[in-house]
């Protein structure tokens, strides 16, 4: 394949990953106004679980340390991966979201994302540490026996799939009664209360929701670039996908 070719596959399967990813935090921002800024955790956890479903034991000797290691198939440790990360989201949401708003959230998503950082780092049998994980498996690659380059496009491919479903999906959730719930909450809480909306309930499912779209498409990136740890799980990173969000247009999809 040549180099320019490549270089152009690498960026649309990127682009697909990273919009996958923006329309997980639109959900929680641009729908429902939560200040997220833990939203490469939910990113690593799906990341992290996923490859590590996937992922055979470790051999002796191999220089690698982790849990796990089930050698699932490729569907269903995506799906655990994104309910990871949506379950810690429902923890985090259950234990602040309610006593918590906007600014004060957002210092305490800051907070979890590098206690979770620093767990990740420090704790080598849990994930190898700082060394992190790689050598995971490529989804449906011993099925299809795929040379490298014909694999790339596949892979582009499964990435568009799943773009496209999370958008519908999005797209679905915004035209619905749900949707307007939500930016109804983002609008003007007190209002929205008044209306006999419950307000903790629908920005709890919301945050959820978004962290489970944020796991799938961190299971997404981690499988192709074939490695994680935890130096690529800063809070950078979210913001990277906030200014994604912002220059795309919050709450919008397209």
């Amino acid at each position: 394949m040549p180099s320019f070719v490549f270089y152009l596959l690498t960026v649309v399967i990127f682009g697909a990953i990273y919009g996958t990813l923006a329309m997980g935090l639109n959900i929680q921002w641009g729908y429902t106004g939560i200040l997220d800024f833990m939203y490469i955790a939910f990113v690593a956890v799906g990341g992290y679980v996923t490859s590590l479903l996937m992922m055979p034991p470790a051999l002796p000797g191999s220089g690698f340390q982790y849990v796990l290691g089930l050698n699932w198939p490729f569907i269903p440790a995506l799906l655990v991966g994104g309910l990871a990360a949506a379950l810690l989201a429902l923890i985090v949401g259950l234990l602040s979201l309610n006593r918590l708003r906007s600014d004060y959230f957002a210092i305490v998503t800051v907070a979890v994302s590098l206690v979770l950082y620093t767990i990740a780092g420090n704790n080598t049998p849990l994930v190898n540490g700082w060394d992190g994980i790689a050598g995971i498996p490529q989804p449906f690659q011993d099925t299809l026996n795929l040379d490298y380059n014909t694999y790339q496009f596949f892979f582009l491919g499964m990435c568009i799939v799943v773009l496209i479903i999370v958008y519908i999906f999005s797209e679905r959730l915004y035209r619905s009664p749900f949707g307007r719930a939500l930016r109804s909450v983002r609008e003007d809480e007190l209002v929205a209360q008044g209306l006999g909306k419950n307000v903790f309930a629908l920005r709890l499912k919301a945050f959820v929701i978004g962290a489970f779209i944020a796991g799938i498409g961190g299971s997404m990136l981690v499988i192709y670039v074939d490695a994680f740890n935890p130096s690529a799980w800063t809070t950078g990173e979210t913001f990277f996908l906030w200014a994604a969000l912002l220059l795309g247009g919050s709450a919008n999809n397209r």
